[in-house]
């Protein structure tokens, strides 16, 4: 930058944690401390903002013009703890992604789409909806044979023995493979079940927004206190149920076997609340308004 003769006028810092925190203060002040947005997209230590380990990310916050949180729960606690102001920039999907055709309900196959990392126990609390699905897939494959459970990435190794063989597993796949993947689904099981302990209580999945922005309904096995709760919990009834046990995961997905009409309707819901909300495109407006405030000020 000094090479060209330039300037920062303005920077946007992505940080999740103590360290990469101090790092990103000391290449600020080699850069002559620019005004600065921060962006917090998770929060990767399962302790309160408010402890003394959290220093540096607070110093980081209070200096912030800005800061951009992923989730409400998020953006409170910033703010409790640090004083400073804060925007919500949620999970968000690329555009492409809207432009599939809805799922058709009348088709023979109803694939449940399960999609991304499995985190472990002690970073994400658990993955109680695998567990949940290992108990209910038997009695639901017997009364529903059309009924598939399809996933994409590179965490089957995690998945219970009992519940691979009914698993069809693609592997890693690229952006534009898995938006294909999600086109040919009717449902959405999320893998995560964060806990209101664990490092990712604040933290939205990005994989949220793919479903939602596919037209998928979600069906979600989330502790209260979490980030995840607080985004479906309007969602509940419309495009989302939670599930607890296997009982009640057997009843959220046979309420869309059962009735297609029911399904569509859903999906058509998921798709106009991603439309509306979660586009990547609103998301980068709101970012280019904040670095043009702060290098403004």
């Amino acid at each position: 930058i000094e090479s060209r003769g330039e300037r920062v006028t303005a920077a946007h810092v992505v940080v999740y944690d103590e360290t990469q925190s101090s790092h990103a203060s000391d290449i600020l002040a080699a850069l002559d401390d620019p005004p600065f947005v921060v962006q917090l997209m998770d929060v990767l230590e399962a302790m309160p903002l408010d402890q003394r380990r959290y220093r540096n990310l607070r110093q980081l916050c209070r200096r912030a013009r800005t800061v951009l949180c992923i989730s409400p729960l998020l953006a409170e606690a910033v703010r409790s703890s640090t004083g400073a102001t804060t925007e919500l920039l949620p999970v968000c999907a690329d555009p492409h992604s809207f432009s599939f055709p809805l799922h058709s309900p009348c088709s023979s196959a109803f694939r449940i789409a399960l999609l991304g990392t499995v985190y472990r126990r002690d970073v994400a609390g658990d993955a109680r909806m695998l567990g949940l699905l290992a108990e209910a897939w038997p009695d639901l494959q017997r009364s529903y044979p059309h009924a598939q459970l399809i996933y994409a990435g590179h965490s089957f190794a995690e998945f219970p023995e009992t519940l691979q063989p009914f698993v069809t597993n693609l592997g890693p796949l690229s952006a534009t493979a898995c938006l294909d993947m999600l086109a040919g689904c009717s449902a959405a099981c999320l893998t995560a079940s964060y806990t209101s302990a664990s490092a990712f209580r604040y933290s939205v999945p990005s994989r949220l927004a793919d479903f939602l922005a596919a037209g998928l309904p979600v069906v979600a096995c989330i502790s209260p206190g979490t980030a995840v709760t607080e985004f479906l919990t309007p969602l509940e009834g419309k495009c989302a149920a939670f599930a607890h046990t296997a009982g009640e995961l057997r009843t959220a997905l046979s309420s869309y076997l059962d009735d297609p009409s029911r399904l569509a309707a859903h999906a058509a819901f998921a798709r106009q609340f991603a439309l509306r909300e979660l586009d990547a495109r609103k998301n980068a407006q709101l970012l280019r308004r904040c670095l043009e405030a702060a290098a403004s000020s």
